[in-house]
């Protein structure tokens, strides 16, 4: 892990232990990478609790819920790129 990731995972863990929060995730892109840079911190169990990774559509949608179709993320990229192809 870089040294910038590793600095802003003590500071997102300084921060959640402050307010006595914890921190689950659901990955999809990044493949479960974000986990990785968490765990690779000593004491991170003291304030993340886990993650999914789910890369495909169908996990998505039957573990986490997600809607069908593309989210509102998606749609803005789509709309704004759009005018680019024609």
């Amino acid at each position: 892990m870089a040294m910038t990731e590793r600095t802003l995972v003590l500071a997102a863990g300084c921060l959640l232990l402050r307010a006595q929060a914890r921190l689950m995730l659901a990955e999809s892109c990044t493949g479960g990478m974000v986990s990785e840079w968490l765990t690779a911190v000593g004491g991170s169990s003291a304030w993340f609790d886990g993650a999914v990774v789910s890369y495909s559509n169908a996990v998505k949608r039957e573990v986490l819920g997600v809607a069908t179709g593309p989210s509102e993320a998606e749609t803005f990229w789509i709309e704004h790129y759009s005018k680019y192809r024609e």
